[in-house]
């Protein structure tokens, strides 16, 4: 069964324009949330694109759906991987739940499209140089060591970082 065919595990996050600025606020204090497109792909998290009054990029709000300790994994990861591997840049990461009954981290958007639709739609040579980037993303990944052995669960935890539980607390990068 290939991966789009999994489905989603977890409903949707619906907020509203007010409750996305309340929430993007921390990484963004001067600035105001002006649009917030709800991004449908994935099967746990709930991702927003957003658009903020006075930045020419876009951002993304995710909301962490499966459980506590999937936020703070890939707070973690990002901090083990960033620089070394292609990822999005977490600019804020909060899992203390009190404006939110649900972690959420507030990210950099990567522009692009998805590996799945690249192969169905790519040339053998693009899809050649899809699967060297990914061989190679992953060889990056595979020089990390860990105390213990790590399984699939871990690998497929990094996908969404290669697009992008302690105490609830807040943390920030300037």
């Amino acid at each position: 069964m290939l991966e789009q065919d999994w489905g989603r595990r977890q409903a949707l996050v619906e907020l509203d324009l007010a409750t996305i600025n309340m929430l993007a606020r921390p990484a963004f204090p001067e600035h105001q949330v002006i649009g917030a497109e709800l991004l449908t792909e994935g099967h746990c998290n709930t991702n927003y694109k957003l658009t903020l009054a006075g930045f020419d990029e876009p951002f993304v709000l995710r909301v962490y759906r499966r459980d506590q300790a999937s936020s703070q994994k890939d707070w973690d990861l990002y901090q083990l991987v960033q620089g070394l591997v292609p990822v999005p840049r977490m600019l804020y990461h909060d899992d203390s739940c009190q404006h939110l009954a649900w972690p959420y981290t507030i990210m950099t958007w990567v522009e692009g499209i998805l590996l799945r639709d690249a192969i169905e739609k790519g040339d053998a040579r693009e899809q050649n140089s899809y699967g060297y980037a990914v061989g190679s993303t992953l060889a990056a990944i595979g020089s990390f060591t860990f105390p213990r052995q790590a399984s699939l669960v871990l690998v497929c935890m990094l996908s969404p970082l290669l697009a992008m539980s302690r105490t609830c607390n807040s943390y920030a990068i300037s």
